[in-house]
């Protein structure tokens, strides 16, 4: 799947999310509420199928907070960037851990940061 497949295939899970150009990789942004359900259709979307959470870690911009999570298909070899804008006065985000359990060690590290 080239770039320009998958950017339709990841707008059609979720119309809005926003789009980086440049860089090596595909990087979206979404909101923290539509993450939930955005991730796991990541993992379990037949052709997608990012299996590989290998990063994810949190951005601090003084005025607000950016999680940044690093997926890759296994099967596909595909790879992107899901980014997620956070407020610093009420940081929060749902755990993807129930999908990927490498998230359990990263989100904790990023937790552990922020206090």
């Amino acid at each position: 799947m080239n770039r320009e497949e998958l950017q339709l295939k990841l707008q059609a899970l979720s119309p809005a999310i926003t789009f980086e150009e440049g860089g090596e990789w595909l990087n979206v942004s979404i909101i923290a509420e539509e993450w939930k359900s955005f991730s796991n259709s990541l993992k379990f979307t037949p052709g997608l199928d990012f299996d590989y959470l290998f990063c994810l870690t949190c951005i601090d911009w003084k005025t607000h907070l950016t999680m940044v999570y690093h997926f890759t298909s296994t099967i596909h070899r595909h790879n992107f960037v899901v980014k997620i804008k956070l407020d610093r006065t009420k940081p929060e985000v749902e755990t993807v851990s129930h999908t990927w359990r490498t998230a359990e060690f990263h989100e904790r590290e990023v937790l552990n940061y922020s206090e």
